[in-house]
């Protein structure tokens, strides 16, 4: 018989612990069929009542190297409710020792043996007994524990019959933790599915599982969405059964290959879509189980149809570009900020007698004639600068043969998204021979007899008086012979240089040829000399030229609009790029529009001079007026206002008028006052020659009128570039479409009082 049954036995004994048998019975009865908190409470209350203290509780240590613990709601039998659960720190108190050690009984007086207890003073603690809780496998959990106010004094059987329910408790105590643990575990594997199915369904890609006979075991909404399936359609079912045997036998032999090899897959496959065959990079892992042994497979598979598409119609893109950058033409070079030669073409190579590989190591410096230097770095230095975008000038280069070479040379800056240069983009023409030419024209000989070109002696009634070789030679088909009349069509111009006393400039085709002449009055005579010079290589190649330049317009601009294009598919297609990539993207895109934005306006600048259009009349009035509606959104978006009325018909070139117009505009709408409603205001006075002076007057920022002859020259900037941008064209294609009109424009202009732009246009053109 067991020390604790035969403890038990002896309280029938005893009438005292008989009546405490009768409510331990009963107290064990109470506390069978409840579990948990309930369990821990009713086992205070029956503690108290048992052995006739006033408070009783059961402790929980909750953290042992803090040495704290948590007491379930403290019995008060005396009042008879439950005080608030305390967490308290169990040094210095009796607690600990129970905990720590082993059964404590103090009788009465206990304050002084634990001084330092505060929970004692809390309750008046006079006596104290408790026991530890220890689990089945040995791990102290907490204690048991019945305090009185005044001393104990029957305590013999505490120990024993406390000890009946602390096995009890700590069981229920173990059995409470396993439960939190199982339920923290449940709520943790219900979260972490959580997880995954949110990242599943959210994703771009296709997602499945697939068991060692390829079963699929799930797919996510993505797949659903794709293939129009659901997933309780799919389980249980192979590829076979989903998709085309061709294309199912190879997303099977790819999943064999990892349940073999137990080594992930990655790489394209093909899957049919209701729009044709789109192309997968799919990411496919083994699954592994508790022994390590394969049991199925998991694939990440994501559409990259669209990026490919992009990155092959941009392949194609660079690949015209570029055929272009080749044409034999003109040179053409991309240069770095500090000079390098990024990128040439053949015909600059062939121009400076180097080949691709040694021009690249060079810079342009080192090319220049030592005497153009520094007037090319000068202007160079202000497009670095941001004062300019681009410049042009005539310079000389040193071949690699030593020659000196003449050449014409346009460069434009393509700036970085922080306004830096990026890169220069230069075409340059070899001028050579033209230069060759004007230098013999200049020291030809004084002879008109002597001179390889045709001169011929005019007089005031259109006779020929003197005709060299060359010049008999060229209007033998005209039958040019001294005493007869020059033709027809140059008697206007005569009669314009003999009235005005001016050099007269024109040209006519010859016999297949093209000359320039020069009517030129001397001065105190009734005769002018002209003087002729075939200009027909120069004329086939501005023609060339011409072509080029439209070719490269459409052909050139094709390219950029695409490379804009794919950028913005690149990016909608394109998940999982990082910012940097997102920002080269961006940078390649400002690039092409600002390069698509300079050869629009190269374009109409060459378009200028060399359309035949005749002219004709235009109504001013009605042309401001439909332009004014184009630009209607540019307008408001300014909150801006355009004034005109009562504006005059003019002879022109519509298109050409209506250009200088808009670049007129769009230049005052761009230079605005911040604080000021921008307003523009288009009206003309008569004058008394035959001429109209049309002003253009803005309240914008204006600019320092010394640099009044400066603003209509090419790729010029007055104002920061990284605010106001723009190719540095728009006033210069302005002063061409004036001259063309054999007119004149001027400005006038004050820092923040405004600019009036002065154009004066003949109110009818002469034949």
């Amino acid at each position: 018989m067991s020390e604790k049954q035969q403890s038990i036995n002896d309280w029938g004994k005893d009438e005292k612990l008989s009546k405490i048998s009768q409510q331990l019975l009963s107290i064990s009865q109470g506390t069978s069929t409840v579990i948990g908190e309930r369990f821990f409470q009713n086992l205070a209350q029956c503690l108290a009542a048992a052995f006739h203290v006033r408070y009783a509780f059961i402790g929980k240590v909750i953290d042992f190297e803090k040495n704290i613990a948590q007491m379930s709601p403290l019995w008060d039998e005396v009042e008879k409710e439950f005080n608030n659960s305390i967490v308290w720190n169990l040094k210095n108190t009796p607690c600990e020792d129970v905990v720590l050690r082993e059964t404590r009984l103090v009788p009465k007086n206990v304050q002084e043996s634990y001084p330092l207890a505060p929970i004692l003073k809390k309750f008046n603690i006079e006596s104290y007994f408790g026991i530890p809780l220890i689990s089945s496998s040995g791990k102290r959990l907490g204690l048991i524990s019945v305090m009185d106010d005044k001393p104990m004094t029957d305590t013999k059987n505490f120990g024993p019959i406390i000890q009946i329910f602390a096995d009890r408790c700590a069981s229920e105590m173990d059995r409470l933790e396993i439960d939190a643990k199982l339920k923290e575990a449940s709520i943790s594997k219900k979260r972490s599915e959580d997880y995954l199915s949110t990242i599943a369904n959210n994703t771009k890609s296709v997602i499945y599982m697939k068991d060692l006979e390829g079963r699929y075991l799930l797919i996510n909404k993505r797949y659903e969405d794709l293939f129009n399936l659901k997933n309780e359609q799919v389980q249980g079912k192979t590829d076979l059964d989903l998709f085309p045997k061709e294309i199912a036998e190879i997303f099977m032999k790819n999943d064999r290959s990892i349940m073999e090899s137990g080594e992930p897959f990655e790489g394209e496959e093909i899957a049919p879509h209701k729009d044709g065959l789109h192309t997968y990079i799919s990411i496919k892992v083994p699954l592994f189980n508790s022994e390590g042994a394969v049991y199925g497979i998991c694939g990440i598979s994501t559409d990259i149809s669209e990026r490919k598409k992009v990155f092959e119609k941009l392949k194609s893109s660079e690949e015209k570009l570029k055929s272009y950058f080749d044409m034999p033409l003109v040179g053409i070079a991309i240069t770095s900020p500090e000079k390098g030669w990024l990128e040439v073409n053949q015909k600059l190579c062939d121009i400076f007698s180097y080949t691709h590989e040694e021009l690249t190591r060079m810079t342009w410096a080192e090319l220049t004639h030592p005497d153009d230097l520094e007037a090319d770095i000068a202007q160079f230095d202000q497009v670095l600068a941001g004062e300019i975008e681009g410049y042009s000038m005539e310079k000389r280069f040193i071949r690699k043969d030593t020659r000196i070479i003449h050449a014409s040379i346009s460069a434009r800056c393509i700036r970085k998204s922080d306004g830096n240069v990026d890169y220069f983009v230069a075409i340059v023409e070899d001028i050579t021979e033209r230069k060759e030419i004007e230098e013999k024209i200049l020291h030809e000989s004084k002879f008109a007899s002597e001179s390889p070109l045709p001169v011929m002696r005019v007089c005031g009634k259109g006779k020929i008086v003197y005709l060299n070789k060359p010049a008999e030679k060229i209007g033998r088909k005209y039958n040019f012979k001294i005493g007869h009349s020059i033709l027809p069509a140059w008697q206007e111009n005569l009669c314009k240089a003999f009235s005005s006393k001016e050099i007269i400039e024109f040209e006519d085709e010859i016999e297949a040829k093209t000359y320039n002449f020069n009517m030129v009055p001397i001065v105190g005579r009734d005769y002018l000399n002209i003087y002729g010079l075939d200009i027909t290589s120069r004329k086939n190649a501005e023609k060339e030229l011409e072509a080029f330049a439209s070719i490269a317009s459409h052909d050139l601009q094709a390219p950029l609009r695409k490379i804009s294009l794919f950028g913005d598919r690149l990016i909608e297609s394109a998940v999982n790029l990082d910012d940097r990539s997102r920002e080269y993207i961006h940078r390649m895109q400002n690039s092409a529009i600002q390069m698509s934005n300079f050869i629009e306006d190269m374009l109409s600048f060459s378009i200028i001079s060399a359309e035949q259009t005749p002219f004709e009349k235009i109504d001013l009035q009605e042309q401001i007026n439909e332009l004014c509606e184009e630009l209607s959104h540019i307008v408001q978006s300014a909150n801006g206002e355009i004034k005109f009325s009562n504006l005059p018909e003019i002879e022109g070139n519509k298109r050409q008028i209506v250009q200088l117009f808009n670049n007129l505009i769009v230049n005052s709408l761009k230079y605005k006052q911040e604080d000021k409603t921008p307003v523009i205001k288009i009206y003309h006075r008569k004058t008394e020659n035959g001429f109209y002076e049309l002003l253009v007057e803005d309240n914008g920022i204006g600019f320092d009128e010394k640099y009044a002859d400066k603003i209509f020259e090419p790729f010029q900037r007055l104002h920061d570039r990284s605010k106001y941008n723009g190719t540095g064209l728009g006033l210069t294609i302005c002063k061409k479409v004036v001259d063309r009109h054999n007119g004149r424009i001027s400005v006038k202009s004050h820092l923040g009082e405004g600019t009036v732009f002065e154009i004066l246009l003949p109110e009818t053109q002469k034949k």
